[in-house]
């Protein structure tokens, strides 16, 4: 995910690193930022890894994994719906839980995700596709999938309607209880 950080003395204005990273990145990094040592309990159950060393050495420095997985697995109103993913390298595999087919992107060549390469690429899925099947056995060791509805569509949500329409019922309250309303422009 795109990551802005600014540590005085440490980082050096203009430098950029890429390295994929991950939110569960910053439990082991803001302790280590500090001088501190996560114990080695907690260390354990956190998948995420020191940034300090891309943050010190942004050039050459790596972190010691293959792969980024994520799983999302609720409905969100800007359109997210739940989906598990994996980031190896320039590649990413989508799979959308309630519905539609895998995905396959190379985000060296399409960092916007318009074509899906999953019928071009068989051996690159297939070769990811055991990094879902890694995914899906944390996710139930991790009761993640006992989520209601988390394997069927919500017959509620609409992608077009949910960002319009949480706008204007988030608008209509603000209004309702500030004299400074907000109007969006659409």
């Amino acid at each position: 995910m795109p990551t802005i950080i600014h540590w005085p003395g440490i980082t050096t204005p203009g430098t950029a690193s890429h390295v994929p990273v991950i939110t569960v990145d910053f439990f082991p990094t803001i302790p280590g930022a500090a001088g501190l040592k996560v114990p080695q309990d907690l260390h354990a159950k956190s998948d995420g890894q020191s940034l300090v060393p891309l943050l010190r050495d942004p050039d050459t420095a790596t972190l010691n994994r293959a792969a980024v997985f994520w799983h999302y697995p609720h409905y969100h109103m800007m359109g997210t719906i739940p989906h598990s993913a994996v980031r190896a390298g320039e590649w990413k595999l989508i799979e959308r839980h309630a519905a539609g087919p895998l995905e396959l992107y190379n985000l060296a060549d399409d960092i916007h995700e318009d074509h899906n390469l999953i019928n071009l690429q068989p051996e690159r899925t297939a070769e990811l596709r055991q990094s879902p099947a890694r995914l899906a056995r944390i996710c139930c060791s991790t009761n993640a999938h006992s989520q209601p509805g988390l394997r069927s569509p919500n017959p509620h949500w609409s992608q077009k309607r949910s960002w319009l329409e949480s706008t204007i019922t988030g608008t209509e309250i603000r209004q309702k209880s500030s004299d400074r309303a907000f109007s969006p422009s659409f």
